[in-house]
């Protein structure tokens, strides 16, 4: 099974620490280079091979003008990086919808996305399960579909390597919500665009440093919503 690196807040603040520890990398540089560390390891798909891990990690470095380290080091730094939980053996899994769960659910009188809690699941034989949720804000009851409800589990969160932006004004929906940044390219499409050339219309320079800047900040529910409509490519393409 390959490794994959772990997208949990904790795993990103382990790995930030792990380079600051190891390589002396400080804390301000660590969150960008854990970002695109990760997503080279992802775009990549280097496998489960230490060395080409290490190379991953050390390419990354450079590209953020670090000094270039002894091999040795960089697989130090990946063992441990496995050690803590940052690199997995296996993909996680995703949280199942039960109740009590809390989630974003989509309200009939307003069709957005707003915070809600499942009072009941509803199993239907030969369809998806429905869920009775309880809106937080409103204490309204509704049932909604599975297609109108996302576990907050799974709700996609603010991009490795950036910190929280507190409230603001959604560059989508422009309510003042807690924001979240979105990569206008997905990092998950970045392999295809680094020192290559960018879609159409996108002015910028083809490094990861362009790549994990060139976004915009949303709202969760927006931000969930943009990548429920679109592929990863097709944002990367067309958006």
């Amino acid at each position: 099974m390959p490794w994959v690196f772990s997208d949990s807040d904790r795993a990103h603040a382990a790995a930030v620490m792990t380079l600051k520890q190891l390589l002396g990398v400080e804390t301000s540089m660590g969150e960008s280079v854990v970002a695109s560390f990760a997503a080279a390891v992802s775009d990549e798909d280097v496998g489960s091979s230490l060395e080409a891990w290490s190379q991953a990690l050390g390419e990354t470095l450079l590209e953020f003008g670090a000094p270039e380290d002894d091999n040795t080091l960089l697989e130090e730094v990946v063992r441990r990086l496995e050690h803590v939980g940052v690199i997995l053996n296996e993909p996680e899994v995703q949280a199942p919808i039960s109740t009590g769960a809390s989630v974003l659910a989509l309200l009939v009188e307003d069709g957005q996305w707003h915070e809600a809690v499942v009072d009941a699941v509803v199993t239907r034989e030969g369809a998806e399960d429905a869920y009775r949720v309880v809106f937080t804000e409103f204490g309204k009851p509704q049932m909604v579909e599975a297609d109108e409800v996302i576990n907050m589990e799974d709700v996609v969160p603010d991009d490795p390597g950036t910190s929280s932006l507190s409230h603001g004004e959604c560059d989508m929906c422009t309510r003042h919500m807690p924001l979240t940044f979105h990569h206008l390219i997905p990092k998950e499409t970045h392999g295809k665009y680094v020192n290559k050339s960018l879609p159409a219309g996108v002015e910028g320079e083809p490094t990861r440093v362009f790549l994990n800047k060139h976004g915009m900040r949303v709202c969760r529910p927006c931000h969930s919503t943009i990548h429920k409509l679109a592929s990863n490519d097709e944002l990367a393409e067309k958006f």
